[in-house]
């Protein structure tokens, strides 16, 4: 039980190290290849990119976990701090939706890549297999975002709202 709640903690610090692994070494050995041994890989380049395409995917969990992505919240500044934890919740809730509506077409899109048979060049991997890495990646950000929501609906419900926020006199 330990070690699955360690997992779903840091599912996404794993996956995401494993990936830069993963980039570093197919690289890495494309370039012993090609400089040492006068000859080149076909299949490090694409690894390689897929490698950083699922890592952009897998960040937006990751980001969503630690409060770190991206927002303009000039005007929540000017808000008191409830009302601040109110509009993130509003917030992520509209978030989870987008995601949501996401998933449904990135579903579409990859059960279409399944039917067909079209492989990546260098692998020979379906590209429905590529396009499975985005929906589980979004199916994971929005278990990040309903963790959050939660916490910070429990945290209003209880009156122990921490503002993840600046307010306008932390700036000041």
């Amino acid at each position: 039980m330990k070690v699955l709640k360690w997992i779903i903690r840091y599912l996404e610090e794993i996956v995401l190290g494993l990936l830069l692994i993963v980039i570093t070494c197919s690289i890495m050995s494309q370039v012993v290849m090609r400089y040492i041994f006068n000859a080149s890989l076909p299949w490090p380049e694409e690894v390689s990119r897929y490698a950083m395409v699922m890592m952009c995917f897998m960040s937006i969990g990751f980001c969503i976990k630690y409060h770190s992505a991206l927002k303009i919240d000039t005007i929540v500044m000017f808000l008191p701090i409830k009302m601040q934890a109110l509009v993130t919740v509003v917030c992520n809730i509209i978030f989870m939706l987008l995601l949501a509506y996401l998933f449904y077409g990135g579903y579409q899109v990859t059960s279409d890549a399944f039917e067909n048979t079209n492989l990546t060049p260098a692998l020979g991997i379906k590209l429905g297999n590529i396009y499975t890495v985005a929906l589980l990646s979004i199916l994971l950000a929005i278990f990040r975002l309903l963790q959050v929501i939660c916490t910070e609906i429990y945290e209003l419900v209880t009156g122990t709202v921490k503002s993840h926020e600046k307010t306008i006199e932390d700036v000041i």
